[in-house]
């Protein structure tokens, strides 16, 4: 994706706005992860850092998904299928939509946690790139919808790992990144995409973009 003047700009302004509570949470479930943890405590801080709780989601969903995250610990992007079939096993919330449904979100959470290459998906992300996942109207068949969406997901993350890879090489993002890592110096050892993950979801969260 070319990167316009715009959302350049807006990358900036994010850096300007960025808080410690932004990415500090992030970079203690960093460490936390490398270790054996309280797991209570994680979960804790994993479910209000990345606003799991939204929506509210049920005790099934939320064994399900930790389970999942510290069975898994060398996970990687390419697990995303498996990642999305085991989350799919039960319902996030009580709210009735039709059955389980694929959780794009919250599988790129588990993987980005385990593996700091590989980019997380939230509507902020999609915004950003004026992405949008296939509907029902562009399956052929119904029942190919499942498939045509899970295509498109991981076809985009790997569009956004590539997008931000080359973005940190232009000098405007780069110098937007050295002043973000600046902040902290455990930022100096994140990967550019989980820095750039930041920035992104800092856009979309604070409306920096027109729409």
């Amino acid at each position: 994706m070319e990167l316009t003047t715009e959302r350049i700009d807006a990358l900036r302004k994010a850096q300007e706005l960025m808080d410690q509570r932004d990415f500090c949470p992030y970079l203690e479930l960093k460490k936390l992860i490398h270790s054996p943890p309280d797991r209570k405590h994680f979960e804790d801080l994993f479910v209000r850092y990345y606003g799991l709780n939204i929506g509210g989601l049920t005790p099934d969903f939320r064994e399900l998904f930790f389970d999942t995250l510290f069975d898994t610990p060398k996970v990687t992007s390419k697990d995303i299928l498996t990642i999305l079939e085991t989350l799919s096993k039960v319902s996030r919330t009580n709210r009735k939509k039709g059955g389980c449904a694929l959780q794009f979100s919250f599988a790129s959470k588990l993987i980005a946690i385990h593996d700091e290459s590989s980019p997380i998906y939230d509507r902020h992300v999609a915004s950003f790139f004026n992405e949008t996942p296939p509907n029902s109207k562009e399956a052929k068949n119904p029942k190919d919808l499942k498939d045509l969406r899970i295509k498109w997901f991981k076809r985009f993350l790997d569009r956004i790992a590539s997008s931000y890879k080359e973005w940190a090489e232009k000098p405007e993002v780069d110098s937007i990144l050295k002043q973000f890592k600046a902040r902290d110096p455990a930022l100096a050892d994140c990967n550019v995409i989980r820095l750039l993950d930041f920035l992104v979801w800092k856009v979309g969260n604070a409306k920096l973009l027109k729409e």
